[in-house]
């Protein structure tokens, strides 16, 4: 289980394929509950802004401010004052609320992330509009295709992120690539072990940057010469 805090130090060692699929469970749930969620945060915030009306404005600043405070606050201390004061649930993807605290975390960077590429349109908003495209049809199809590489790419940063992020808390926590790397690669002074842990780390993300701009240089929304 990740993170968890009893786990035998002698299994952890003779269980590096186990331990890697615990952290690829890890990261795949926490990504892509985040970016189901990031994307219904940022389209609401989209709508929101360009909405007409006092009050769609007072909703989405201070969505704004909430996400900037709660985003600006470093993961590593909000996992510090949750550890002592929760009663842990795990799962077969980690603790609970490690995992939800991820999901929080980067459901609100990818939610902004998202009003961000969008906020940043060029006119064509107005000059669809001008054509009699309804303002759904803009925000889902229109401005999809030509923020489609900037979007991508914000998703590949975030999939980096909540790789490191995980690792961290396994390494808090005590399980997956992150429990065994420290509890046995470096306190034990298993070198050879925490060499190939780090190894397979850069791999991992070297993949998810290689697959990510591979994606967001194909396509309509791709950058011509």
């Amino acid at each position: 289980m990740i993170f968890n805090m009893n786990g035998p130090l002698n299994e952890w060692e003779a269980n590096l394929s186990e331990a890697a699929l615990q952290t690829l469970a890890a990261i795949g749930v926490i990504f892509l509950t985040s970016l189901l969620l990031g994307i219904v945060l940022g389209l609401f915030l989209v709508t929101m802004r360009s909405g007409e009306g006092s009050g769609k404005k007072a909703v989405y600043h201070g969505v704004k401010v909430l996400l900037a405070v709660f985003y600006t606050i470093p993961f590593i201390l909000l996992l510090l004052v949750i550890l002592p004061g929760v009663q842990f649930i795990p799962t077969p993807f980690g603790w609970w609320e490690v995992n939800l605290l991820l999901i929080l975390i980067f459901t609100s960077y990818i939610g902004r992330a998202l009003e961000s590429c969008y906020a940043a349109d060029n006119g064509i908003t107005e000059a669809y509009e001008a054509l009699g495209v309804s303002k759904k049809d803009i925000l889902l199809k229109v401005l999809w295709r030509e923020k489609r590489p900037m979007i991508i790419r914000s998703v590949t940063t975030a999939a980096i992120a909540v790789t490191g992020a995980v690792v961290i808390a396994e390494i808090i926590g005590g399980g997956g690539l992150g429990g065994l790397s420290y509890h046995v690669g470096y306190a034990e002074e298993e070198l050879g072990l925490l060499y190939t842990i780090v190894s397979l780390l850069i791999l991992l993300v070297l993949l998810l940057k290689v697959v990510g701009l591979g994606l967001a240089a194909t396509g309509p929304g791709r950058r011509r010469r």
